[in-house]
């Protein structure tokens, strides 16, 4: 059976703090680099050397480190996003505890159910 590869994922501080130390001493080989990333991370395993090149040489801000994980998504039913997003906004106005996932996506099926309710019955008619 083969073994899996294990993965290092270097966090946005992680890589920052890199980018930061490598900058000045540039002449550093990939071994002494790879020393001080397990040293300030504790990781078991080495990171690639496709994420070393990819922090020191791309110099990109913590901005955009932090941005560019952030997946975008369509919104599918914007009126749906629009009543859950006023329910939350009510719900933190008059501080209640109750903003879970779980009470969330409960309201979520509720509203999507009170959506498509008269939608399907004007499509009936």
């Amino acid at each position: 059976m083969p073994i899996k590869a294990q993965r290092a994922r270097m966090t946005p501080a992680l890589e920052l703090t890199l980018s930061a130390y490598h900058n000045p001493l540039s002449e550093l080989t990939r071994e002494v680099l790879v020393v001080s990333v397990n040293a300030k991370s504790k990781f078991s395993v080495d990171p690639y050397t496709m994420t070393l090149s990819r922090v020191l040489y791309k110099h990109v801000s913590a901005f955009d480190l932090i941005y560019a994980r952030k997946t975008n998504h369509r919104v599918t039913y914007p009126e749906l996003e629009e009543r859950l997003l006023l329910w939350i906004r009510h719900c933190e106005q008059y501080k209640l505890p109750i903003l879970t996932s779980a009470t969330i996506r409960e309201k979520a099926d509720r509203s999507m159910a009170s959506l498509s309710s008269p939608r399907q019955t004007n499509q009936q008619s």
